[in-house]
């Protein structure tokens, strides 16, 4: 559990985060739910809706309050919180871009076989 200034600035804006680049696709894909307390301090009236989320999620944030994450040990479930932390500085850089540039290159939407020319290290497609 951690509390990350920008994932939990964006988590009053959004309901969920789409990570824009690959290394957010590779850590935290699909997306990072946002979980809303009905109260505040309402932590565990959202316990269960959390676990559901981590079941299929690497990382969830509480909305105000900050991430809960999960891996094969601590130093794997605070990586993996740093790479929310930068996915969330990410979504904010881009925005402020667009007005300067317009709107960034899409991302391509067809996963690659392999990873880096590693064969076997490819991923399944997204959902």
């Amino acid at each position: 559990h951690a509390h990350p200034s920008k994932t939990v600035s964006l988590s009053f804006f959004h309901d969920e985060l789409i990570p824009p680049d690959e290394n957010g696709m590779l850590y935290l894909r699909p997306r990072v739910s946002v979980i809303a307390p009905p109260t505040l301090f309402g932590w565990n009236l959202v316990a269960e809706q959390m676990a559901d989320c981590l079941r299929q999620e690497q990382v969830v944030i509480q909305k105000w309050h900050g991430t809960f994450a999960k891996g094969t040990d601590l130093a794997d479930a605070f990586h993996r919180t740093r790479a929310v932390e930068f996915m969330s500085a990410q979504i904010i850089r881009l925005k402020q871009l667009r007005e300067y540039f317009g709107e960034p290159t899409p991302i391509p939407t067809v996963m690659a076989d392999v990873i880096g020319g590693v064969p076997g290290r490819g991923l399944k497609a997204m959902k």
